[in-house]
């Protein structure tokens, strides 16, 4: 390998500033605790609405056993308002990426990609 991890940062940082980002927040973020607050960025396969934004409490994780090449979580979160669940499915790790399908590239790293703390209520 050539150059060194601060070059290679700083690429990234130019080149896809969102990478650097879940790189970041991967790292950093706190285990969600039930009851926690987040905003979840979800896809609503009803509306075909790619940009909705609730804010909702978390519940729970559970490991996805379906998911055989790696580990992956179903993260699960409800609307304190409506009482209607939401989940993210999150890949966050993965043994061999030339065996994902495309339907699963969306999942990679899901939780950091699609969801946010409201920092005032998460703890650490």
């Amino acid at each position: 390998m050539t150059g060194t991890f601060k070059e290679f940062y700083k690429f990234v940082r130019c080149f896809n500033p969102e990478l650097k980002v879940i790189w970041e927040d991967f790292h950093n973020r706190p285990n969600p605790k039930s009851g926690d607050k987040y905003i979840i960025n979800f896809f609503d396969s009803d509306n075909l609405d790619l940009s909705k934004f609730r804010e909702v409490i978390f519940d729970k994780v559970d490991f996805d056993p379906t998911f055989k090449n790696g580990v992956a979580f179903i993260y699960r979160f409800h609307d304190e308002n409506t009482g209607k669940e939401y989940i993210i499915r999150s890949i966050n790790d993965v043994d061999d990426p030339k065996l994902l399908r495309y339907e699963e590239l969306k999942d990679l790293y899901g939780f950091w990609k699609y969801s946010s703390p409201v920092t005032n209520n998460v703890t650490a």
